[in-house]
């Protein structure tokens, strides 16, 4: 295995690291905001259902795209994940029969706050390294090829 490869599994590691954090600090929001206090009963729906998202988004090759090349596929992928989740976690808590009515209004809004974290600190990221860092070296102007998707990016 040589560097180049080590250095892709690594940023992929802290990427993955890093939506886990996401994803769990999203429950902790969502579970203030709803009971005014940390669950553990919502701490541990949260637990499940994170590693049940981040499962999803290593199957959709999620973490293929690099940082700075993402595009709207990479945010479908993210909703197909989250939203999957979502709709099958508040299926089995409506079927439950220890259901309560908090657990599937908690997994609803933590899914979406979580879907808003992943994806927002890679926005954030994108755009501060876009246009608050120097490319240097570049001879031509940055230009949109409209409509190429990925080819695009590499044109």
């Amino acid at each position: 295995m040589n560097s180049d490869s080590r250095k892709n599994i690594w940023i992929k590691l802290c990427l993955l690291a890093i939506d886990a954090v996401m994803i769990l600090a999203s429950a902790v929001l969502a579970s203030l905001l709803l009971s005014g206090s940390v669950s553990e009963r919502f701490i541990t729906i949260a637990v499940f259902t994170a590693l049940c998202n981040l499962v999803l988004l290593v199957c959709l090759k999620f973490y293929r795209y690099k940082l700075l090349k993402s595009s709207i596929e990479l945010s479908l992928y993210s909703f197909i994940a989250f939203a999957s989740v979502c709709f099958f976690g508040a299926i089995i808590f409506i079927v439950s029969p220890i259901n309560t009515k908090s657990d599937v209004s908690f997994l609803i809004v933590y899914q979406v706050f979580a879907f808003l974290a992943v994806l927002g600190y890679r926005v954030l990221y994108i755009v501060a390294n876009r246009y608050l860092g120097k490319k240097k070296g570049r001879q031509y102007p940055t230009t949109l090829v409209y409509g190429a998707g990925e080819i695009g990016n590499t044109l």
